[in-house]
């Protein structure tokens, strides 16, 4: 059977709130799994039976089709596309855009699963709901998250309740308030979930960027195992700019959809200063994602000799306006709220007590 969608407009477009539904018509639903979309074949255009719905009070809070490059990160989770959702502007805006898949014939499957990755920045929120039919109502949300920067590709495998011959997943990007939000998506595919395999490493928790690094620094690392099953037979690998240090069996289980953390026996050499390249890759039989199975991250270790010498100075004379060398930041910072160096013009008052600059925190 096929399903017919038509374009509508709610209320004139130019007034407030606006609806707005943009589709493909005489598709018929996705009978053969796994079924992937990764945004390949369709340059600036949604890929066929996608529909797209947009609510709010400025049409141009759209989802389009990107190239790799575009946005942040600047990579496609994997191959050159993905899709994007993004808004600019310094008036205030409740806007809503709405990314809907084809329908989805999911009655064969016994446990269905949708896997996606997606990142989000600034004042974009992403939700993402299901119907079991097109002319319903969206179900309560699958997952949320809520506005915040998610700036690496994050996979998620959400197991989706109430299978129908007649599924729909929905995608919706959220703007509130003015200014700049992103959301991206890339990989998004359906499948059965029973005999799944995939490890996933989430991300290296240690070590981290700092002052007087050691030569015996820990590595510690979150896995998840986004399988069916428990996961007993897992490779670690760590290498430490591209030379492999150590590869270590896991010990134990990590039962299916849940997480651990890992710190390996062998430690890493982070004496000197200089930035390193710390890659962590997870090896499981018949894994079915590979490109969530590694991550990598950049550490930077300065050297900060004791102060000995006194009478000693500091006044922000000659660092642009990053605070200086060996000057540390405790706490977190919000937006503009953070500690960093400006010319004796800035503040109240526009003056330096001595000199050209000063640090400065604007609350």
């Amino acid at each position: 059977m096929k399903t017919k969608f038509f374009f509508l407009c709610v209320t004139l477009c130019f007034l407030l709130p606006t609806e707005v539904s943009f589709a493909q018509e005489d598709c018929d639903p996705i009978t053969t799994f796994p079924w992937h979309e990764g945004f390949e074949d369709n340059d600036t255009i949604l890929p066929s039976c996608w529909t797209h719905k947009i609510w709010g009070n400025d049409p141009d809070w759209v989802w389009t089709v990107a190239p790799y490059s575009t946005g942040i990160p600047n990579t496609a989770q994997e191959g050159n596309y993905k899709v994007r959702s993004y808004y600019n502007d310094s008036s205030v805006h409740l806007n809503s855009s709405m990314l809907i898949t084809p329908v989805l014939d999911l009655s064969a499957l016994n446990k269905p699963m949708l896997v996606y990755w997606h990142t989000q920045k600034d004042k974009g929120s992403l939700r993402v709901y299901y119907r079991n039919n097109t002319t319903e109502e969206w179900k309560t949300y699958l997952q949320t998250f809520t506005s915040g920067n998610i700036l690496d590709w994050q996979g998620e495998v959400v197991l989706l309740p109430d299978k129908s011959a007649h599924y729909q997943i929905g995608f919706e990007s959220v703007f509130t308030g003015s200014g700049t939000a992103e959301i991206q998506l890339d990989n998004i595919r359906v499948m059965e979930f029973d005999n799944f395999v995939d490890v996933e490493v989430v991300k290296i928790i240690t070590p981290n960027s700092g002052h007087n690094l050691t030569n015996n620094e820990p590595v510690k690392v979150l896995l998840k195992n986004n399988g069916s099953d428990p996961l007993t037979e897992l490779t670690l690998k760590l290498e430490l700019d591209g030379a492999l240090i150590t590869t270590e069996t896991l010990t134990g289980s990590i039962p299916s959809l849940e997480q651990v953390e890992h710190i390996f026996a062998t430690t890493v050499n982070l004496f000197a200063e200089g930035t390193y390249q710390i890659k962590v890759t997870a090896i499981a039989e018949n894994d079915y994602i590979s490109s969530n199975n590694s991550k990598t991250i950049n550490v930077t270790n300065i050297f900060c000799p004791k102060i000995t010498s006194f009478p000693w100075h500091e006044g922000f004379e000659d660092n642009g306006a990053n605070i200086p060398k060996c000057w540390t930041l405790v706490g977190s910072s919000d937006g503009d709220h953070y500690w960093y160096i400006v010319p004796d013009t800035i503040g109240t008052p526009p003056t330096a007590h001595d000199g050209s600059f000063k640090a400065r925190i604007l609350l």
